[in-house]
């Protein structure tokens, strides 16, 4: 059962954060083209991924064709641990 209140911060958040994170994609051309392409193929994706143990999000251009599946990772945004040192402690 989903909760409409915890999915509209998810996606609110999530919009936050792909703003910045397109921001720093511009900046790689053929990143760019890749990801213009996933959207646009009736076989791609393009997905926004979390990745628990990596504590990383990531933008990834997915492409199914047949029994080939290509997945290409566009952009990543490494997430600071909650145990890592402070700016402010010394």
């Amino acid at each position: 059962m989903a909760d409409p209140k915890l999915s509209a911060a998810l996606k609110s958040a999530l919009c936050v954060w792909l703003d910045g994170a397109m921001l720093l994609l511009r900046e790689h051309a053929a990143h760019v083209a890749e990801l213009r392409s996933a959207m646009r193929r009736d076989s791609g994706d393009v997905r926004i991924v979390y990745h628990m143990r990596a504590n990383a999000i990531t933008i990834e251009s997915f492409d199914a064709k047949g029994r080939t599946v290509t997945v290409t990772e566009l952009f990543r945004e490494q997430l600071i641990h909650e145990d890592a040192p402070s700016e402010t402690r010394h």
